[in-house]
């Protein structure tokens, strides 16, 4: 076999089996998914390449994904996408070194809505400051967002689809059982509400 041939045809060889590989693997997060189908109205994405749970709480559909680290200081990531279309752009991210360096560097794309505890914990980004801000001024949305981040969860964003959170380093025993995502599902149906 000449070597034009061997790379012709080993290398997509190669690349098919990683696919496939890759279908198939992540059994353990695939089977704790599996596990929230029996008890939410949803079921397993079987040929994803990323573990993922597809379903409709109430008549909203969402998506769970398990995003593997790559490497061992690369961490892994629960992402929860609830499509419901919100009205307007928000990302909420808690506030840190590298946001405080972007808010000197360029002021005005964080907007602060007048709750002292709340503009010192999140930063806060949006494309209709008025509107996100008596929005985020609610009560019951704030007690959402910190609890949200109290479990870990390190961005909530609303783009024109859906409403997004994002946790990284998840616990599979802690984090993908049908409590908690019922949990979280009515935290994003609030959520989607206001919006």
């Amino acid at each position: 076999m000449s070597p034009e041939a061997f790379i012709n045809f080993f290398i997509p060889l190669f690349f098919i089996i990683a696919i496939i590989v890759a279908i198939f693997n992540k059994s353990k997060e695939k089977e704790a998914l599996k596990i929230l189908g029996t008890s939410l109205n949803g079921h397993v994405v079987k040929y994803s390449l990323i573990p993922r749970f597809e379903g409709v709480y109430q008549a909203i559909n969402y998506s769970i994904f398990l995003s593997p680290g790559e490497s061992k200081s690369e961490k892994n990531s629960l992402s929860i996408s609830f499509f419901k279309k919100p009205t307007f752009v928000l990302r909420i991210t808690k506030e840190n070194i590298l946001t405080e360096i972007v808010q000197k560097i360029k002021s005005t794309c964080e907007i602060k809505i007048g709750d002292a505890e709340f503009d010192k914990n999140y930063f806060i980004k949006t494309d209709q400051k008025e509107r996100a801000t008596s929005y985020l001024n609610n009560s019951s949305i704030k007690q959402i967002i910190n609890e949200l981040f109290n479990q870990g969860f390190d961005e909530i964003s609303f783009d024109k689809e859906k409403i997004f959170i994002q946790k990284p380093n998840y616990d599979l025993m802690k984090d993908i059982t049908p409590a908690n995502i019922s949990k979280i599902l009515e935290y994003l149906s609030i959520l989607s509400q206001g919006t």
